[in-house]
């Protein structure tokens, strides 16, 4: 080999040599720019964007000689391209007018979507541009922006390819940044509102405790409040118990003087005083009355107030109610009617609140109307399933303004001052109503316009006991139904001899030819009476329902017996003439009915109702009942106070008894020791206990235990103070709720007993 061969074989060695050192060098340049992007990724992602750019400037100077950097960001509010960070510091002026160049030529767009690096020409001598987008698969970051000497190297793809990935994971690591400042934003804010939300709730739990505390102290003050109540509500209620003693033991003696003075001077023909008996005896009722209503709400206000639920015909009870109130609509001259149709069936409920209810509102009715039209129409209606009875009093009197509606109901309360001067009343009827309605379940609402009247409804459960707690009577009796019946011949013929029972004793000549009035329209019936009542030595007379009351003022009887037909109210309004005539209204009145009309009658003071057919050795034995007692029948009279054991006196000895006065329990006993009497009418006093005593004493006495007792109270007695008294106790008489005829028809039932 020649020695020129030699030489070019060494200097081509020595390149490849030089070659593979250049290429093992860019190898070895690119894997430590490579592997420097991870630190630009540590260190860009918890620092803030000049951070990031600062990285990215100095891995690139690895790459290219740069005499001007620039980093554009895109702001988020406008999408504007803002410049972030520049080198040196005084080239901003002259990168912000270059790109802005760009900008308006299109070449600043151009690159944008282009994805790499893009060289142009500066406006500069011998300098090019390097422009490269800095995005994300997702969105633009940002643009780079670089000034290079055209003296640099060609930037062939050597150059360009590991400028792009430092670009583009600077791109990564500006939206990392971005989205980890995102992040410790709203972490940071989370934490705001979690620290906030923790102050407001721990000043909730606060207030909360204090609440608690509060509402704790609250509810003791209530329980103490609520006992203090309860006390001061027994202490009320014993109160007016008392009080009404103190009140109607007196109020008692005056109504029951004054019957008697009217029947006194009735049978002497003495009419002087007539009128102002009567205004003593309508003030003294009055003056009860306004005392019952008192009770009445005070029972009802403080839970007190006691139901009696019982099986009862709408329709008698509503023909029961006018027939009361026919009097008073007379007075005023109007006219009271009665819409009630006869399948309407039956009800359960308790008859004394729903009559005391109806009374109130159809007498409020005739008080306020005058020469007009009072109605009571009833009527069954549905609602949401459930049944209800309404009753509605409608009057054509003075009516109500709108404005004074609203406090109709509120206790002492009525529609104008005027009012209560002229009509007068003491506005608790209609509070008292409404009370009782809704104890029951119901209500009572008004519709009225001034000067053109006013309709009541009183709105009922059909079954009241199904909607409150109560004392049934009836509950679970089904509902009755009138039923027919057919007249029956007597058992007893003419032949047979009459056997007499032991409460059937002989009656003394004198008594023999007393009569019997026996008012009836049907001939055949007052043919079966008759002539039963003559068998058995009876004397009877006969009447219509016409001239009833005419005839019983000529002839006086003894005992009245009166047919009630089931289709007419003529029955009822004799009855009710008959107990408002002080002449006759001691007279004991027998119903013979075909319904069961008991509360009904005792409602409307007869003494019995027999339902038909008649069972007539029962009738017999009801008819010898009220008979006046003999002259030698003792009745023990237990009363401590001297008017009324005085008045109690005159009314038993005007019946043929012969009285025996006691005016304490201990002066009883000494009497009984004497004579043991046919009946004990006995006080219960101021203290309820003194008259329990007494009768306790007088069940241990085997010679007295069977002593019918009646028993007189001031105030009103619960089922469970009417069981202590025992069963001794026969009735019982509230004071100056009855009257002097009720008590002598009792007081008959007692007289022919051995």
């Amino acid at each position: 080999m020649s020695v020129d061969e030699t030489s070019k074989d060494s200097n081509s060695k020595e390149l490849r040599v030089k070659y593979l050192e250049g290429l093992v060098q860019w190898y070895l340049f690119g894997m430590e720019t490579l592997t420097s992007l991870g630190e630009l990724q540590h260190e860009a992602g918890v620092k803030d964007p000049r951070e990031t750019f600062r990285i990215c400037q100095s891995h690139l100077e690895r790459i290219l000689r740069f005499e001007v950097f620039g980093f554009f960001l895109v702001n988020d509010g406008d999408n504007d391209f803002i410049l972030e960070q520049w080198t040196p510091d005084e080239a901003k002026a002259n990168i912000q007018s270059e790109v802005d160049r760009l900008i308006e030529d299109g070449t600043f767009s151009w690159a944008l979507n282009q994805n790499r690096s893009v060289v142009v020409k500066s406006r500069e001598r011998d300098k090019s541009i390097i422009l490269h987008v800095l995005t994300t698969k997702s969105r633009i970051r940002g643009m780079f922006y670089g000034v290079v000497s055209d003296e640099t190297d060609n930037i062939n793809e050597a150059i360009s390819y590991p400028l792009s990935i430092i670009l583009q994971n600077t791109a990564y690591a500006l939206e990392s940044s971005y989205l980890y400042g995102l992040y410790y934003e709203q972490n940071r804010s989370l934490e705001e509102k979690v620290r906030l939300r923790t102050l407001e709730l721990e000043e909730q739990a606060r207030i909360m405790k204090e609440e608690i505390s509060y509402r704790n102290l609250a509810e003791e003050a209530l329980m103490v409040a609520k006992d203090e109540a309860e006390v001061a509500a027994r202490a009320k209620g014993e109160f007016l118990d008392n009080v009404s003693h103190e009140i109607r033991t007196p109020l008692n003696a005056i109504l029951g003087f004054c019957e008697i003075l009217q029947y006194e001077m009735e049978e002497a023909g003495n009419s002087d005083f007539k009128d102002e008996l009567k205004s003593i005896d309508s003030a003294g009722k009055h003056l009860l009355s306004l005392i019952n209503d008192i009770l009445d709400l005070s029972k009802v206000q403080s839970g007190r107030m006691e139901l009696h639920i019982e099986n009862l015909d709408i329709q008698s009870l509503a023909q029961m109610v006018a027939g009361s109130l026919r009097p008073l609509a007379e007075k005023n001259e109007n006219q009271l009617l009665l819409d009630c149709p006869k399948d309407i069936g039956y009800m359960m409920g308790d008859e004394t609140r729903i009559r005391q209810i109806l009374l109130n509102l159809l007498g409020n009715a005739c008080k306020f109307t005058q020469a007009g039209d009072v109605l009571l129409s009833v009527r069954r209606n549905a609602v949401r399933g459930r049944q209800y009875v309404c009753f509605d009093v409608s009057d054509t009197g003075i009516g109500i303004d709108m404005e004074d509606q609203e406090g109709l109901f509120d206790e002492f309360t009525q529609a104008d001052s005027s009012t209560t001067r002229k009509y007068g009343g003491s506005g608790l009827g209609l509070a008292i109503s409404r009370r009782l309605s809704r104890l029951m379940k119901g209500d009572v609402t008004v519709k009225s316009e001034l000067g053109k009247g006013s309709t009541f409804t009183l709105t009922l459960p059909l079954d009241v006991s199904r909607s409150v707690k109560t004392t049934p009577d009836f509950a679970d009796e089904p509902a009755r139904a009138p039923f027919d019946y057919e007249w029956k011949e007597p058992s007893l013929s003419p032949e047979e001899p009459r056997t007499q029972s032991s409460d059937e004793k002989t009656l003394p000549a004198e008594r023999e030819r007393d009569v019997i009035l026996l008012i009836d329209e049907d001939p055949m019936v007052r043919h079966l009476i008759t002539r039963f009542l003559k068998k058995n030595e009876f004397e009877v007379e006969m009447a219509s329902v016409q001239e009833g009351i005419q005839k019983a003022l000529e002839i006086r009887p003894w005992l009245i017996v009166i047919d009630l037909k089931t289709d007419s109210l003529e029955g009822w309004s004799t009855l009710n003439n008959l107990k408002n005539n002080p002449a006759l209204t001691t007279i004991p009145v027998i119903l013979l009915s075909l319904q069961d009309e008991k509360p009904k009658s005792e409602a409307s003071g007869a003494a019995e109702c027999l339902r038909k057919p008649l069972d007539w050795e029962l009738f017999l034995k009801t008819v010898q009942t009220y008979r006046k007692p003999l002259e030698s029948s003792a009745a023990l009279l237990v009363q401590n106070d001297l008017i009324c054991r005085e008045m109690m006196r005159k009314i038993l000895v005007m019946e043929g008894w012969k009285v025996l006065l006691a005016e304490s329990n201990k002066v009883a006993f000494t009497s009984l020791e004497e004579t043991i009497p046919k009946m004990i009418i006995l006080d219960l006093t101021s203290s309820q206990a003194d008259g329990i005593q007494f009768l306790q004493q007088l069940s241990k006495i085997e010679e007295l235990k069977d002593v019918p007792v009646l028993a007189l109270s001031g105030n009103e007695l619960s089922l469970e103070e009417r069981s202590d008294l025992g069963d001794g106790v026969v009735k019982v008489f509230q004071k100056g709720n009855y009257t002097k005829a009720a008590l002598i028809s009792e007081t008959r039932k007692y007289a022919s007993k051995s």
